[in-house]
């Protein structure tokens, strides 16, 4: 039978367990933020797709998404709030932070960075992804149905109003006498 050679109280197996999980990267899978496509190209009106995941072990804290970077950046989704055209793929996911932009615009073109915070006080930054450049193509309102209905009731508008015009300057104009 094998036995295990103490070392300062501790049994051999027990000090190689405390040595890997106090090595960085040993034992655990080191916190990865990850953004894969660098670059993203939808036509307009279309759904623009955003890819973000996490791997490893990664403190508690919210994953964002901004549009821009630095101080002029701006917050596109964040688990919190309310965003009218984004929703989150998988939205139960710990690993997972994938988005959709409905109804893509011309002004949704820019550079979109995810990234993780850790949660306490303040604003803490841990990892950003390196960000997705999206270009948007096509032509901008003529991919909306809603412009579409509005331009077409436009129209219905100004007909009846000109056949109306017309049918009440017929009742009024000078009559020939017989």
């Amino acid at each position: 039978m094998a036995t295990s050679t103490q070392v300062s109280g501790l049994s051999l197996p027990c000090l190689l367990l405390v040595l890997l999980l106090e090595i960085p990267g040993a034992g655990a899978q080191e916190f990865q933020l990850l953004q894969p496509r660098s670059n993203v190209s939808v036509p307009v009106g279309e759904t623009l797709t955003l890819s973000c995941s996490v791997t490893g072990l990664a403190p508690p804290g919210p994953v964002k998404w901004f549009k821009g970077s630095g101080s002029g950046h701006q917050l596109v989704y964040d688990l919190t709030g309310s965003f009218l055209r984004v929703t989150r793929a998988v939205s139960a996911s710990d690993t997972d932070f994938t988005i959709h932009i409905s109804d893509t615009r011309p002004e949704d073109a820019g550079t979109y960075h995810c990234v993780k915070f850790q949660e306490g006080s303040g604003p803490d930054e841990i990892s950003s992804g390196a960000g997705t450049a999206v270009s948007v193509s096509g032509r901008w309102p003529f991919a909306s149905p809603a412009l579409w209905i509005g331009l077409f009731l436009e129209k219905v508008l100004i007909a009846a109003f000109l056949l109306f015009s017309f049918l009440s300057t017929m009742g009024t104009g000078p009559r020939a006498v017989s």
